[in-house]
């Protein structure tokens, strides 16, 4: 069983690079010494919360970004977004991979999905299967009747193909 080793992009085309690098309010030396990426999500300044909103939440009302800027902690983990992932063809390989695409998120621009998703696919084969939404990084805020039919049809898909591929039980009766 080969296992491959999928980095993570690394790219600031990859990420939001005007918020999480001119405007976070911690030096980076202080963020990379903490192992996670900062967010001031209490900030009053204009431009900082424009920046935030525009990353995550830019198709959203604006009660709803203050809503949802209000439930964000400051300290995200960089742990997942940097280590390195072992997957085999065997395991993770063997399973449906689905993705939804978000073609205005800024946090996570579209080249930089399409570049997750062929990274995978590179190391294990098979194809992810993508769906698309118009939406930002935050569909389940913005589109979430949009999201969940996606997620429903996946869901049906899944439970149709389990069902074809289990094997059928002949049942006998003895009749006396």
């Amino acid at each position: 069983m080969a296992s491959q080793t999928v980095g993570k992009p690394h790219s600031t085309e990859m990420t939001s690079p005007k918020f999480f690098q001119r405007r976070d309010p911690f030096p980076p030396a202080v963020s990379s010494s903490i192992g996670a990426t900062r967010i001031n999500a209490g900030s009053t300044d204009e431009a900082y919360r424009s920046l935030l909103k525009a990353s995550f939440y830019g198709d959203v009302s604006e009660s709803e970004f203050e809503h949802a800027a209000s439930q964000l902690h400051c300290d995200e983990s960089n742990a997942g977004a940097l280590a390195p992932s072992e997957i085999t063809p065997e395991r993770f390989g063997t399973v449906p991979r689905h993705y939804i695409r978000c073609t205005r998120d800024c946090a996570v621009p579209l080249p930089g999905q399409d570049h997750m998703i062929a990274m995978v696919d590179g190391a294990i084969g098979g194809k992810t299967i993508t769906h698309t939404l118009e939406s930002s990084h935050s569909p389940f805020l913005s589109q979430p009747a949009n999201l969940s039919r996606i997620l429903i049809d996946i869901a049906v898909q899944s439970l149709a193909e389990q069902s074809a591929d289990a094997p059928q039980v002949v049942s006998i009766h003895e009749h006396g």
